[in-house]
């Protein structure tokens, strides 16, 4: 009977004062059934079920996930060819390898490419424009190395160029402010 507690709280998620109130119990004595028994668990499969890979295995797992090897951006190859990567968030480190988006709200500078000056609907919006994004010489606290810094700010020229830019996204950064709506009707209404 103590082994269906458990069992009942790791096969339906119910919380334990559901299992507390179905089995006549204290909460506190369900959470201690499931905390032993989960120990068990994993004391007796750990070593069989859930070994630790040696460099080996994780070479031959990273070589299962047969990921391409590094190539030019469409219609931007003066921007060199560049590794495929995932996108993470502040909970992991950036490495050439997971990039994650720049912290803060301020964007590098010269990342919109504007050709001509603010019209007079859009005086005070540049900053609001820009900002998604902080500047790299902020980012020495997270001692992400020099090499991810730089492949990230080249996909970030990549992304705000015109061989990179999609026709919604400027309407989407500015969403709410007068810019941002004239830019989501000019998607809209050819």
């Amino acid at each position: 009977m103590s082994v269906l507690r458990p069992i009942t709280f790791l096969s339906t998620g119910d919380s334990f004062t559901t299992i507390a109130t179905s089995f006549h119990l204290g909460v506190s004595t369900v959470a201690q059934i499931v905390r032993e028994t989960c120990d068990t668990i994993w004391e007796q499969l750990k070593d069989t079920h859930m070994l630790c890979p040696d460099r080996d295995r994780w070479m031959s797992i990273a070589g299962q996930l047969d990921v391409p090897p590094p190539s030019l951006l469409p219609a931007a190859p003066e921007l060199g060819p560049l590794p495929y990567v995932v996108v993470g968030d502040e909970a992991f480190p950036m490495k050439p390898h997971l990039l994650r988006p720049y912290s803060g709200r301020r964007l590098p500078e010269n990342t919109q490419n504007r050709d001509d000056e603010p019209d007079e609907d859009e005086v005070g919006v540049e900053d609001e424009e820009e900002s998604i994004l902080r500047p790299l010489g902020n980012l020495r606290g997270n001692r992400a190395s020099n090499e991810s810094q730089r492949i990230r700010d080249t996909f970030r020229r990549y992304f705000n160029s015109p061989a990179g830019q999609v026709p919604w996204q400027y309407a989407h950064v500015n969403r709410g402010t007068r810019l941002g709506r004239s830019l989501a009707r000019a998607v809209v209404e050819p």
